[in-house]
């Protein structure tokens, strides 16, 4: 008996097509559309895992900008946007405290 893959009714999808779980990866040429992340796009833009991200906004001396958006007045839990710029910030003074010169730091060649 040969067995069908994948073993469950797929509604909505076309067979063998699955959505991807993560955005898609920020390429060379990506540019930014908004100041707003959601986590998993804030973990690709730092390079940070997600568990470090929720400690880093969890914590309010980081001064990381948040709020969690919900669609509906009875919904408990939303999706939790974080605004780059506050981000940008803090990854800025981190590299401070760590000794790194702004100065020093130049723009790539043909920007």
């Amino acid at each position: 008996m040969q067995m069908r893959w994948p073993p469950f009714k797929l509604k909505g999808m076309i067979k063998g097509h699955l959505s991807p779980l993560l955005p898609a990866p920020l390429g060379p040429d990506f540019q930014l559309s908004s100041e707003w992340f959601r986590i998993p796009r804030a973990c690709e833009y730092t390079q940070l895992p997600q568990s470090t991200i929720y400690e880093i906004i969890d914590n309010p001396a980081n001064q990381i900008v948040t709020f969690s958006l919900k669609l509906r007045k009875t919904q408990k839990r939303g999706i939790r946007y974080i605004w780059r710029p506050s981000l940008d910030a803090y990854l800025n003074r981190q590299a401070l405290a760590e000794g790194v010169n702004p100065e020093a730091i130049s723009e790539p060649v043909g920007k």
